[in-house]
């Protein structure tokens, strides 16, 4: 090296020790990025202290929390192909638990301990994860005031919300309404028809309505 080049090397670097790449400090840019290639080549073997060979912790979202507003509770592990078992009760999730395949609302899950943990066959299983969430009373739709601090004239809560009636995309001449607040789907059977298959007279006399009739959650 020249003493030209020395010197511009020098005053670039001046007489600070190299900062050397450390893939284990949770503080250099590249260590998840270096985590996350040995999980998508399917590489196990376990990064530092970091077990690969374990599922990831399970992610609640929106986080747990009181809330004033609907919404749905997704549960995921960053491990691809994860499976997820709940419990609601305050027992330890097993594989023999309820699985916990898509979002549920946090209506349905007010106020219940959850605890979920995320499985994949070859893996051990995640840590166990808990989470809490409250939500706000739904309004009743009472209309008429009987008396002061009733629902009617306090109108408090979270109002109801559907969308519908819709076609079945299985079965067209079925139709759906969608609570949005609570997240239950409704059977919606034509007036005066009732019964699970909307098969049943239910007319009577000066009392036609539309009735609807809870299929699933």
């Amino acid at each position: 090296m020249s003493l030209t080049a020395f010197v511009l090397f020098f005053a670039l670097v001046g007489c600070k020790n190299p900062v050397l790449e450390n893939l284990c400090d949770p503080n250099y840019k590249g260590y998840f990025q270096s985590i996350l290639f040995k999980i998508l080549s399917g590489d196990t073997t376990n990064h530092c202290s970091v077990k690969l060979n374990q599922v990831f912790l399970p992610v609640f979202s929106p986080p747990p929390g009181a809330y004033t507003e609907p919404a749905f509770i997704s549960i995921t592990s960053f491990t691809p192909g994860a499976i997820i078992y709940i419990t609601t009760d305050g027992s330890l999730p097993t594989t023999d638990a309820t699985p916990y395949p898509s979002p549920s609302s946090i209506w349905r899950l007010a106020g219940q301990r959850i605890r979920a943990v995320a499985t994949k066959p070859g893996m051990e299983n995640s840590p166990v994860a808990e989470a809490m969430y409250s939500l706000i009373p739904l309004k009743t739709g009472q209309t008429t005031v009987y008396a002061s601090g009733d629902d009617a004239s306090v109108g408090s809560g979270i109002s109801t919300n559907y969308s519908g009636p819709n076609p079945d995309p299985t079965y067209p001449n079925d139709y759906t309404t969608f609570d949005q607040s609570t997240g239950i789907l409704w059977k919606t059977c034509t007036e005066g028809l009732s019964g699970p298959t909307c098969a049943m007279n239910a007319v009577l006399a000066g009392n036609v309505t539309t009735i609807l009739h809870l299929v699933r959650i």
